[in-house]
């Protein structure tokens, strides 16, 4: 009984997420969470029966509504009413369609849909860089989510192949993660946004250090649309950990790293260590950056530390196009437990400081705001979006459209659906040619969503949520959005 023990502690997580856990206690996700975006991915769905399992005496978020919601049906049906503002056009992809249960398995068909594609229409396009002299190409983004880092070796070929066809199809952006670039980024022809982290894969010499001429060629790239300099991330500030059994020659020669070892990226870039030298940096990348946009990926902890570096932004008039605020919640495909768990502050706090400091310094007009960390689900999406976020990007979400079912193997290489590992046996169970549809569907479906919620606060499109149409409700008390900032931010700035 003793080594028995061992079997159940292995099988212990698919007990709790398939039997003892309820359907809103699992964590990182829990199973109302992940079928909400199975839903999404594999039948375009968002529908629910009799009423929702939230807890409405916790403490949380909600959106307000108001009194005369906007159409989101035809103008000629409604022709006094103010009607949505979306982009439309027709997205052939392949959803499923239940024909009945039996008593392990149900009968699917797959089946060809026309989507609408619910992007923003143009008038409401962000145009990163555009008030920069040296972006002379702006990155357009034409919806408001789109898939976070994954790097090639966290996730496989296969997944990576799908994340671009489906990304493309839905007109959206995908970001390479911190592992580089590879050939697979480029399989659809959507929009690819190359993460440079502290190890610089992709753009370093032998050595490891930068390598000016091989970061000018990846951002040459047609469809690499702008750069990402990643300083953390929410689940970990210390780079990235690819174990060695993950490692292909492949990967290895597209990272530059030696075969039959760990690799693990160094806590800070080599080439800059302070706020001064960061801003040199920015420069001198935005030099050779083929005139696409420099952003910068962050997570909040300490706030003097960001608030001097925006008032070097100021300052020297030198700044990123762009900053991604990372919660502590956001996840990773390997990281260790002490970062995972305390390290750097939630999303929906972390955001807002962001945001008050932007102001502050005036920079906000100039500077888009991505938000990543545990935005899944069209609800998380909107609350992001009135706290003030440009874009959302999420990776788990993505992850759980291709067919992860949450095994938590992804440091292993073992992942059973082929998602997270680079084994080519196990890599054979994500078939591309379905799963590029699930991410599409996804994405298109969580779109539709958020501007459903947007119709219900009576606002044309979600590129116009703003605090007022978000509340917060704190011991029995109900705060406005406006509220809920001061309440965040005044031990804080």
């Amino acid at each position: 009984m003793g080594k028995i023990r061992y079997l159940f502690e292995m099988i212990g997580p698919e007990l709790r997420q398939y039997w003892f856990n309820s359907d809103t206690e699992g964590k990182p996700f829990s199973r109302i969470t992940f079928v909400t975006i199975m839903k999404m991915a594999k039948y375009a769905n968002t529908i629910i029966p009799f009423g929702s399992k939230r807890d409405f005496t916790a403490d949380g978020f909600f959106i307000r509504s108001t009194m005369f919601s906007c159409n989101s049906e035809s103008s000629k049906v409604y022709p006094k009413a103010k009607t949505l503002k979306a982009n439309l056009k027709k997205v052939s992809t392949q959803v499923y369609r239940i024909l009945g249960h039996r008593l392990f398995w149900r009968d699917e068909i797959s089946e060809t849909k026309q989507l609408n594609s619910w992007g923003f229409s143009e008038e409401d396009y962000i145009i990163v860089g555009k008030h920069d002299p040296l972006v002379t190409t702006p990155f357009v983004i034409k919806s408001f989510f789109g898939a976070t880092a994954m790097s090639y070796g966290a996730i496989g070929k296969n997944a990576i192949k799908a994340l671009s066809l489906g990304t493309a199809m839905a007109e959206t952006w995908m970001n390479t993660g911190e592992g580089g670039l590879a050939p697979y980024h480029f399989e659809g022809d959507g929009q690819v946004i190359y993460q440079l982290g502290p190890s610089l894969f992709g753009s370093r010499n032998l050595d490891g250090t930068f390598c000016e001429e091989k970061f000018t060629a990846n951002m040459n790239h047609k469809q690499v649309v702008a750069c990402e300099i990643k300083l953390h991330q929410g689940a970990k500030v210390k780079g990235g950990h690819l174990p060695k059994e993950k490692l292909t020659a492949e990967i290895a020669e597209l990272r530059g790293v030696p075969m039959g070892a760990d690799v693990d990226s160094p806590n800070c870039n080599p080439e800059f260590y302070d706020t001064e030298s960061f801003i040199d940096f920015i420069a001198r990348v935005k030099e050779i950056s083929c005139g696409k946009p420099i952003g910068m990926k962050i997570a909040v902890g300490q706030i003097k530390p960001i608030d001097e570096l925006f008032e070097g932004f100021k300052t020297t008039g030198i700044y990123p196009n762009f900053i991604t605020v990372d919660g502590s919640e956001g996840g990773s495909g390997a990281t260790y437990q002490e970062m995972a768990d305390i390290l750097s502050l939630p999303l929906f706090e972390a955001l807002p400081i962001v945001i008050a400091l932007l102001e502050k310094h005036n920079l906000r007009d100039k500077i888009t705001v991505f938000a990543s960390g545990k935005l899944v689900t069209a609800d998380q999406v909107a609350i992001a979006l009135c706290l003030g976020a440009d874009g959302v990007n999420t990776g788990r979400g993505m992850m759980i459209a291709l067919g992860c079912i949450m095994a938590e193997t992804c440091d292993s290489n073992t992942c059973p659906t082929g998602v997270a590992t680079t084994d080519p046996k196990q890599e054979k169970n994500l078939v591309v040619d379905e799963k590029k549809y699930r991410v599409a569907n996804y994405i298109i479906t969580l779109r539709q969503a958020v501007f459903g919620l947007a119709a219900a606060c009576g606002i044309s499109s979600p590129r116009h949520f703003t605090l007022r149409h978000l509340g917060y409700r704190k011991n029995g008390r109900t705060m406005s959005g406006q509220e809920y900032i001061e309440y965040i931010t005044k031990d804080q700035l």
